[in-house]
Formats: structure tokens, sequence, C-alpha cells
């Protein structure tokens, strides 16, 4: 049973990431696109927005997805399908009320914050339909759905800053965002029979989701920190006649393509979720054996990540600037090693429905990478902060590994 279970997840985590793979590259091209025709600034800017919209797609969400994993299965499936798209359906539009009056809080503008929130509200109400199908093994329609999404914005992207060429290129990249993520809209129905979840069950759900939104949250929070960290840490011309700002746009640029790990861990995610969440013996044997493999698979795109960063900069940045931060490829990309070993050792906790630990451990683990920001940032700069992950991800892992 063992072996089907590991035979059926690396299938499945090879038909996603050859998707993925394919469709990340062609995101990439969104990368030189945005340095020949963005200043870092501007960069930066974006980079700051799609954090935002990161965290509050967790918050959106609130674990929502993994619970359907977790909860569903042949007899009930439709049924939940409905409570949990009947729940985010109406929460989502509060949420959006409330994301709009943070925004304009934060003195973003009208135009940035209405398309913003549309992003945040059609990312939403098509995590249910998306999961289903992940549930169902349909991954054929589901990978389309992705792959037409990201043909859409890349091409959006292009039209709209390489030809209509206004004058506001965020809104051009934001609003190419918005238009892409409804074409998903065509294809799947994500209206459902109207079902309210009865208080138990909503009980039930709580307890099992409010530690995925800590751990959600804080696991964004850590991964954006360090561009935080450097506008109000890194002291003032740390790198010379180089500002802040622009070092943001720089690292951010180079923490891109670092992310080709995260790509791997996503697309791991994407199979193991429906298989093992499933599990009901022998689950701590059988993630172990998982985990072992993730990490010799991972360990081999992280050396390719270290052997070949000047080339990957090279070729996917061509402005001379952002080449000065191709040191942060090999360091990201191994943090994100890091976190998918933390996701696979996890796993065992979201089967007992101990979800509080994770999210324990991952407070700990941004309350550390924060602390030792402070101290290593000052004098080690931007590298300072990517090793101050570093740290923090190996000490949680090795309190989840022994646990």
């Amino acid at each position: 049973m063992g072996d089907i279970i590991i035979k059926k997840l690396f299938k499945n985590t090879a038909l996603y990431g050859i998707v993925n793979i394919f469709g990340r590259f062609v995101n990439y091209l969104l990368v030189p696109l945005y340095a020949r025709f963005l200043s870092p600034s501007s960069y930066g800017v974006i980079i700051e927005i799609y954090s935002l919209i990161a965290i509050f797609n967790v918050i959106y969400t609130y674990g929502l997805e993994t619970a359907f994993f977790r909860f569903s299965n042949n007899k009930n499936e439709n049924i939940l399908y409905n409570k949990f798209q009947t729940l985010i359906l109406s929460s989502t539009v509060i949420l959006s009320f409330i994301t709009a009056l943070i925004l304009y809080i934060l003195h973003y503008q009208s135009r940035h914050v209405i398309t913003i929130c549309g992003i945040l509200f059609v990312d939403t109400i098509t995590v249910i339909p998306f999961a289903k199908l992940r549930q169902n093994d349909n991954l054929s329609k589901f990978i389309s759905l992705k792959l037409i999404q990201i043909f859409a914005n890349v091409v959006l992207n292009i039209i709209f800053i390489c030809y209509i060429k206004p004058t506001d290129q965020i809104m051009s990249i934001l609003f190419s965002n918005l238009l892409a993520n409804t074409t998903s809209l065509l294809f799947i129905k994500v209206s459902p029979k109207l079902t309210l979840i009865e208080y138990d069950q909503m009980v039930q759900l709580f307890k099992f989701c409010y530690p995925l939104v800590i751990v959600g949250i804080f696991g964004i929070a850590n991964s954006m920190w360090l561009r935080i960290s450097l506008r109000y840490i890194l002291p003032e011309n740390f790198y010379g006649n180089i500002s802040n700002e622009t070092i943001i746009g720089i690292v951010g640029a180079n923490y891109k393509i670092g992310t080709l790990m995260l790509l791997f861990v996503q697309t791991f995610r994407y199979a193991a979720d429906p298989i093992l969440l499933k599990l009901k013996d022998n689950t701590n044997t059988k993630c172990n054996r998982i985990t072992l493999y993730f990490v010799v698979c991972a360990t081999a795109i992280w050396m390719f990540t270290f052997i070949f960063r000047n080339q990957l900069c090279n070729i996917i940045l061509h402005d001379e600037i952002y080449k000065i931060g191709s040191n942060v490829i090999p360091l990201v990309s191994f943090n994100y090693l890091l976190y998918g070993i933390f996701y696979n050792l996890s796993i065992k906790f979201k089967l007992v429905q101990k979800n509080h630990i994770i999210g324990i451990l991952v407070v700990i683990n941004s309350l550390m990478t924060i602390l030792l920001s402070f101290i290593l940032i000052p004098k080690y700069g931007y590298i300072g902060g990517i090793i101050s992950n570093t740290i923090s991800y190996i000490a949680v892992n090795t309190v989840v590994f022994f646990l």
C-alpha cells in the first residue's frame, strides 16, 4: 500500500511539475520584461503589493482548501463542497470591503485598491472548485485552466507594457493579473447550492483551520520580511550610492529566480495534499520515507541553482545592476528546501488534527527570523537577512523531527 501511495504521489508530482515548470518558465518571461521597462523602485512597489496579496490570500481562504482534502470522501464530497463554497463566497464579500479599507489607510491609489480586491475575490472563490478537481484526480482540467491563466497573464502584460504603454505601469500589471484570473470563471462553476454549515461542524472546522491561518500568515510574513527589513533595518548607504529602495528591487528580482525551489515544493504539495491527508496508518514511516525522496530531489535542484546562479541571472535579468545580487539565488533556494522539509515533517500533525503545533513552530520560526535580522542585517546587509531565515528553519526542523 505504501509503495502504491508513493508511486501515485510521484506520478502526480511529475504531472503537476511538468506543467508548473513550463508555466513558471513562461511566467519568468515577465521578470526580464519588468527589469527592462520598470525602474528598480517601481519593481519594488510591485513586489510589496504582491506580498500583501499573498497575505490576504491566506486570510481569505483560512485553510478551507486543506480542510476540504482532510474531511471529504466519496459520500459527502458534494455536500461538503456546497457548504465550503457557500461559506467562502459569503466571507469573501465581507473581507473585500475590509481589505479595501485597509489599503486606503495605507494610501494606495483607488484604482489599485479596486483591482487588488478584484484579484483577491476571483482567486478565493475558485479555491474550492480547483481543490475539487484535484481531489477527483481531474488533473487535465486543473492543469489546462492553470495554463490558460498563465498564458493570458503573460500575453496581457506584454500587450499593456510593450504596446499600450500607459503611464501607470503598476496598474497594467495588476489589471493583467485580474483579467487572466477571470478566465477560469468561464470553465468552472463557482456558484454552489447554498448550504449552511452546522454549528458542530463549524467548531470542528475552526479547530482544524485556525492554526493553518497562523501558519500561512507567518509563513508569508517570513518570506516578505526580508523586503521590509531592508527598507527599515538596513542602514542607508550600506551599499554606497545604491538606495535601500533600489536594493529591494535588486534582491527581489534575484529572489524570484531562487523561487525555482519553491516551484518544486508547491508542485509536490499539489500532488501530496489530496493523497497524504487521507493516510490513516503507519503515517510516520510513510511520511519519513516520502521526506527522504523529497530531500534527494530538492538537493539536486539546489545544486543546479548554486552552480548556475550567475548564468541564470545573466539569462533572466539583463540590466547589469541586478547582477550584484546573484548570490541571493542559492541562499533563497536553500531556504525553500528547508521549508519543503518542514512541510513534509509536519504532515503527521495534520493527520491527528494537532495543527496548533505547526502554528506554534511557524510563529517561533518567524520570531527568530525577525530577531536575528535586527542583529545580522546591520552587519551583513541582505545576506544577513537571508541567513536569519536559514538559521530559523534549521532550528524548527530539528524540533519537529524529534516531536
